[in-house]
């Protein structure tokens, strides 16, 4: 076959099925943490495990510390994005949780960050710190307009698609 016949029509695989998983900066992260190349790397530890585990949770400490060492990093959008959805839907289950309804798979995965403050507190909390992180990234990705309709759903208290723990 000729290379001008060659193509990406017949490929042993759907273009629509790859996906990066992390695990180049992961591998350059644990063989180098303080490289040239840091901001790049120290986003893998906000999923350590996103190639194992399909239904990852984010690492939330991890994100912040992103945030605080590389608040212009490459990967600053993708974080808050991350810090966002996380916190929309910590929102959710709390939401949940005061209308008596249980979300049982959802509440082992975010139980470690469900405190014994009033559930209306950490419900606004969240909402709150969830709308922040979503106007960072729509600072840095202005006219992104699904940031801007995952924001104003949170902010009506009206989010209903999940990000993180899948059923």
């Amino acid at each position: 076959m000729s290379t001008s016949a060659r193509s990406l029509t017949g490929a042993p695989f759907d273009m629509g099925y790859v996906v990066y998983t992390g695990k180049v900066l992961s591998d350059a992260h644990k063989a180098n943490p303080n490289s040239p190349f840091r901001s790049a790397t120290l986003f893998a530890t906000v999923f350590p495990n996103a190639g194992e585990n399909l239904n990852h949770m984010p690492v939330v400490p991890a994100a912040e510390a992103y945030l605080r060492e590389f608040p212009t990093g490459p990967f600053v959008v993708e974080t808050s994005l991350t810090l966002a959805h996380f916190y929309d839907d910590l929102f959710k289950l709390l939401q949940s949780r005061i209308a008596g309804r249980s979300v049982w798979y959802k509440e082992d995965c975010f139980a470690r960050y469900v405190t014994t403050e009033p559930i209306t507190a950490q419900l606004r909390t969240a909402q709150q710190t969830g709308l922040a992180y979503y106007d960072r990234a729509a600072i840095e990705r202005r006219g992104d307009a699904s940031i801007r309709a995952s924001r104003d759903a949170l902010q009506r208290g009206r989010t209903s698609s999940w990000f993180f723990c899948h059923d």
